[in-house]
């Protein structure tokens, strides 16, 4: 057992190949983002693996990246639904940010959809849109109503339990609070993204369901509503084939699956209208 000195990081004590932080032992590593490292973890007291979001250290003297962070935790602590992953109490430690959260089994929904591109059966793509919805409605009916803003199929994960878990709430927003975007500015990933949010009006509710729209449609239709460029294209050239695919009207799932359920085509259809 020995501790390992990090500039500008947490001073890790180490035990073997695992690392010990306060009462957590984290195990692994099983993830990485744009905000940070997330590991399996063990807790001293509470039994099972836990996962634990690290803000990665060259992040942490970035205001607006310290503020997403700890806003995910705060949206998180006050969402307890089944369909929304759980949290304990996050903690700083030698000016590192960690935020202990369940852990969870199976994998994205974008996982799923790379290994399957689809169109998916339309009764197991409702299961999921239902369970994702059910999660963003509870959040939707809080006071003030909690926005995502970045719902797409990375953010939700299918476990081995048949159960669809909302993720990433590092955006999410309650629906009076104007800090960290302003008028102006989109904040999410462009192709999930309602029409408003794209030209930079703040995201409502409304918004969300577009997103779900399109995931659904990615699922009925095994694509997106839109003709993307090549995957090594830039996120402005997204952006833009979302945008002309906008403006031209997007096409009716039933192009790409015929025999679709009219109810079920049109519900899709409602979720992406731009009105």
């Amino acid at each position: 057992r020995y501790v390992i000195d990090k500039p500008n990081a947490v001073n890790w004590v180490v035990m073997g190949m695992s690392r010990v932080v306060r009462e957590w032992t984290l195990v692994e590593e099983i993830g990485r983002g744009g905000m940070g490292v997330v590991w399996r973890a063990r807790h001293q007291y509470m039994a099972g693996d836990w996962a634990i979001k690290v803000m990665r250290p060259e992040l942490m003297d970035d205001q607006e990246s310290r503020e997403r962070f700890l806003s995910e935790a705060m949206v998180l602590s006050t969402l307890h639904h089944p369909g929304i992953v759980g949290i304990q109490s996050p903690f700083i430690q030698d000016g590192q940010l960690y935020m202990p959260m369940e852990y969870l089994t199976g994998i994205s929904l974008d996982a799923a959809l790379k290994t399957t591109p689809g169109p998916w059966d339309p009764g197991r793509s409702v299961e999921i849109i239902t369970q994702v919805a059910d999660a963003v409605g509870y959040a939707h009916r809080r006071t003030p109503p909690v926005v995502h803003r970045d719902l797409k199929p990375l953010n939700i994960q299918l476990t081995d339990g048949g159960i669809a878990k909302v993720l990433d709430f590092g955006l999410a927003r309650a629906i009076t609070d104007k800090s960290m975007t302003a008028t102006g500015t989109a904040v999410g990933t462009p192709a999930y993204m309602a029409p408003e949010v794209l030209e930079g009006v703040r995201a409502t509710p409304r918004s969300d369901v577009y997103s779900l729209g399109v995931i659904l449609f990615r699922m009925l239709a095994g694509r997106v509503p839109y003709d993307l460029p090549d995957t090594e294209s830039s996120l402005h050239a997204v952006f833009m084939a979302v945008i002309r695919g906008i403006d031209r009207g997007l096409p009716d799932v039933r192009q790409f699956v015929p025999g679709l359920l009219p109810q079920l085509a049109g519900l899709t259809m409602r979720m992406l209208s731009r009105d």
